[in-house]
């Protein structure tokens, strides 16, 4: 099968919730095609939802590289994964670099806006208070 197929698929079966299968085929994209960004994109939202952040992470950095359409997604993914986990330093930095390389970026905005409503809880926890729409 193709990586863009296995990738698409990947995604549909994260959206159906069966996480492993969709890793599975995550997986296969990018061993298909190592070049490919979309794969690894794919690969790194797959990796997100099963909440394994360092990987995740790795796999958005990777894509981001990557020739292709997918660049801004992957930053944007990854920016939105550290604001997820609570890393407001780097997603602020991620954001600034999103919008720094596309400056219409409506994703990035929106991220640094829900950045601001990151607090601090009385341990000194993260907390992000994300709008959920």
């Amino acid at each position: 099968m193709h990586a863009g197929g296995l990738a698409a698929q990947a995604l549909t079966l994260k959206q159906l919730d069966e996480l492993q299968p969709a890793l599975d085929a995550a997986n296969m994209a990018v061993a298909v095609a190592p070049e490919n960004a979309e794969a690894h994109n794919a690969l790194g939202q797959v990796l997100q939802a099963l909440g394994r952040a360092e990987p995740a992470l790795a796999a958005f950095e990777r894509a981001s590289t990557l020739p292709g359409t997918v660049r801004e997604t992957a930053l944007l993914n990854r920016a939105n994964l550290l604001m997820e986990f609570g890393r407001a330093e780097a997603a602020k930095a991620a954001f600034d670099a999103v919008i720094a390389a596309f400056p219409n970026s409506v994703g990035a905005w929106a991220g640094q806006t829900d950045l601001r409503q990151v607090t601090a809880d009385d341990r000194g926890v993260l907390v992000v208070a994300m709008r959920r729409g």
